[in-house]
């Protein structure tokens, strides 16, 4: 059972969509268009239709690289509206990202990471203190 939460409505989901390690971009909804919301999954969860789930190919792309790449893209150009802000798959899938050989994402994927680690466990120092 996983926890769901939609605005103020929380609820509770029997089961799954996706097993494995995702990427997961808001189709609509997105309170921060400057910081359109990207996020990394893994293991088992469950995914509403207000999300696209991308999976990267290994021999291309390091999946946590990729996320970072998604979001450091200004994704606002690529936005269609029709009332709000929405980035379907067709336009999604035409985005270019300028990706390094995989060796070399491994290593920025680390050092990202590593650095969002220290940046968490400071906040949490000073939530303590």
């Amino acid at each position: 059972m996983f926890p769901f939460s939609s605005r103020r409505f929380l609820m509770i989901v029997e089961g799954f969509t996706n097993s494995g390690k995702f990427i997961l971009v808001a189709d609509d909804s997105a309170n921060d268009l400057k910081n359109y919301p990207v996020q990394y999954v893994s293991d088992k969860v469950w995914v509403n239709n207000h999300a696209h789930v991308l999976q990267s190919k290994r021999e291309i792309a390091n999946s946590k690289f990729l996320m970072y790449a998604i979001q450091q893209t200004n994704i606002e150009p690529y936005l269609v509206s029709g009332g709000r802000a929405k980035l379907n798959a067709n336009v999604m899938m035409k985005i270019d990202f300028h990706i390094p050989k995989i060796a070399e994402q491994q290593k920025i994927g680390q050092l990202i990471s590593a650095v969002g680690d220290i940046i968490t466990l400071h906040q949490r120092v000073s939530v303590v203190e």
